[in-house]
């Protein structure tokens, strides 16, 4: 369960600095993509939520092949968003 809790910490990181990066693109968005911005952050409050969910599973003893699953589906939800967040960054500039 040690690399569980490793990785964990890095899910928590990526997180925080996606977190970081929606933080300082929320001060760009207009109108025209209000409705994105939204969605983002709907998506990060979904991994915020996956991550409070792996660290109780890991604290109940839940087998490692569970977190483990969970643990990439919300890397792959942070990854595609810190893609997009990207992207709209590239529209403003």
């Amino acid at each position: 369960m040690e690399s569980d809790s490793m990785d964990i910490n890095e899910l928590q990181k990526l997180y925080d600095d996606v977190e970081w990066k929606l933080g300082h693109y929320g001060n760009y968005v207009d109108d025209a993509h209000k409705g994105a911005y939204d969605d983002y952050l709907k998506t990060l409050n979904e991994v915020d939520s996956n991550i409070s969910d792996l660290r109780s599973y890991q604290s109940m003893g839940v087998k490692s092949e569970y977190i483990s699953a969970k643990m990439n589906k919300s890397k792959e939800l942070l990854n595609r968003l810190q893609t997009e967040i990207d992207a709209g960054y590239k529209r403003i500039n």
